[in-house]
């Protein structure tokens, strides 16, 4: 005969299971935390998509407001003005008073014409049509004739995006603009180009150095934004022997509030990586 010892249950306490206990209860919320993280961050990077088309639609929709109202208010009357004063000439009795008429559409053509380059540019730079390089070249020699001007750079740039060579240009220009308006006994400025994996910009001058604090100036201001709105930075600092501006843009720009947010921002979790 045998006998068996049964160990008494305690109550409440079932049988085990194979797979349970603390250890995987552990490991189940990690999983599950895993997933939901990678949830939240196709959620957010959605609403990030989602934002930057809406942002793209209204910039889109701003600059063609813009460009009606330019247009109308600015070429508009200088056409309707040229075309009343042609069809006056043709009607005129004497050759004097045709003659000023004929002047005065002249006149008012030509200011067409230069409102129609000025709207171009406001698009794109036409300095820009023969390369970032020597436009900079061009505008530094321009606003600074008195001024020994040296320009650092490679002879050729590899093609980038057309926003970022638009924002170098327009900041190096008001940053050598601002050599020339504000900084007494320049002798020499400097313009620096280097691109990677970043385009880099430096503009220094030896004159009295530029304070860059709370004050500074809407160019100084201008130059910071168009800097951020890619996702780069403008650092300006100066001292008692001059003024540097460096200028760091990424090549592969993308607006700095369109950047996509991680999973970090959402639900820190440790534990292992679900492949």
């Amino acid at each position: 005969m045998r006998f068996v010892t049964r160990r008494k249950q305690r109550p409440g306490q079932g049988p085990s299971r194979p797979g349970s206990g603390p250890g995987t209860e552990t490991r189940l919320v990690e999983t599950v935390a895993r997933h939901a993280a990678r949830v939240a961050e196709a959620y957010l990077l959605s609403l990030d998509v989602q934002g930057a088309r809406e942002r793209l639609v209204s910039a889109r929709e701003e600059e063609r407001v813009r460009l009606r109202n330019d247009l109308h208010d600015g070429l508009g009357p200088l056409l309707v003005g040229a075309r009343m004063q042609l069809a006056a000439a043709a009607r005129a009795g004497s050759d004097a008073r045709r003659a000023d008429l004929v002047a005065g559409a002249s006149a008012d053509l030509g200011t067409a014409s230069t409102t129609v380059r000025e709207l171009i540019d406001g698009l794109r730079p036409a300095a820009l049509d023969g390369g970032l390089v020597t436009a900079l070249e061009d505008a530094a020699h321009g606003l600074l004739p008195d001024c020994e001007v040296v320009l650092d750079a490679p002879a050729e740039l590899a093609p980038m995006p057309p926003a970022v060579e638009i924002a170098a240009y327009r900041i190096v220009t008001e940053a050598v603009t601002n050599v020339a308006r504000h900084a007494v006994g320049v002798t020499r400025c400097t313009v620096s180009v280097r691109a990677a994996q970043h385009l880099v910009l430096l503009v220094g001058d030896d004159g009295p150095g530029v304070q860059a604090g709370p004050g500074a100036g809407v160019g100084l201001v201008s130059m910071r934004a168009r800097a951020e709105e890619l996702g780069g930075s403008c650092e300006i600092s100066g001292t008692p022997e001059g003024t540097t501006v460096r200028v760091v843009l990424p090549l592969s720009a993308s607006p700095r509030a369109a950047q996509p947010r991680t999973s970090r921002d959402v639900v820190p979790v440790d534990g292992p990586t679900i492949g």
